[in-house]
């Protein structure tokens, strides 16, 4: 287990770059067949990612997301494509992160009365397509039970606090 999380941590650089490879290919010569305001491997689209800032979450925990990666404290989530109009992305968690290194995540966002939230509604899929292929968490239950039976987690600009 431990000689495959150090090879998994090795590799995460290699598999960054390769994702911002794709994205600069696609920026060049585009890549058909993705919907209008969809994203990959860090947003390489004429739309960028909505979402993109820094903020805190109401555990304290901080959350600095850019186009190509979704940090949360010393998680990360190597962002390999989103949907402004579905309000979802898609992630590859880090091999180092403390849990669930290696699998793929899915973050969906929702706005409420000028506030952001969003819901990690899968966290530990073992594939990019079992990640797409997970149900939208309910929107329309931010503040009680829409993100698996939880609240979804309201997230604050850093300073606004």
């Amino acid at each position: 287990m431990m000689a495959t999380r150090k090879f998994l941590a090795a590799l995460w650089p290699t598999v960054t770059a390769l994702f911002s490879v794709t994205a600069l290919f696609c920026m060049g010569v585009g890549c058909d067949g993705e919907p209008e305001g969809s994203g990959f491997v860090g947003g390489a689209s004429e739309d960028p990612l909505s979402i993109v800032g820094e903020y805190v979450d109401d555990f304290g925990s901080s959350h600095h997301i850019t186009e190509a990666q979704w940090r949360i404290d010393e998680a990360r989530f190597a962002i390999l494509e989103f949907s402004n109009a579905d309000r979802r992305l898609i992630a590859a968690n880090a091999p180092e992160n403390t849990y669930f290194p290696g699998k793929f995540s899915r973050f969906d966002w929702a706005t409420a009365e000028g506030t952001l939230w969003y819901c990690q509604i899968a966290y530990d899929k073992p594939s990019l397509d079992d990640a797409r292929a997970t149900p939208a968490p309910d929107a329309s239950k931010l503040e009680s039970s829409g993100c698996s039976g939880f609240p979804w987690s309201r997230l604050t600009p850093n300073g606004s606090r």
